[in-house]
């Protein structure tokens, strides 16, 4: 008795339903690496909003300091004997 023939729709189907498989855990694994790297941008975007936070703060400081240097050297001059 002649082994039965492999049918070729079958053999067909099975190839696609592998590649599916195949596409399917490339999209699983593509999807992961969105994850991280959305993850990763949160992280960066909080860690630059905090670092523009302190850029701010340290300008206001800067500013500050020169006002201070400022009024000290009038009130030096101001001090100072005329003559």
């Amino acid at each position: 008795m002649p082994s039965p023939s492999p049918d070729p729709a079958a053999n067909h189907l099975a190839r696609i339903a592998d590649e599916l498989s195949s596409l399917r855990a490339s999209v699983d694994a593509m999807g992961q690496r969105l994850q991280g790297l959305t993850d990763d941008n949160a992280a960066l975007r909080s860690r630059l909003e905090q670092s523009e936070r302190s850029r701010s703060d340290l300008l206001a400081q800067t500013e500050h300091l020169i006002e201070l240097i400022e009024q000290s050297r009038r009130e030096l001059r101001a001090a100072q004997p005329k003559g």
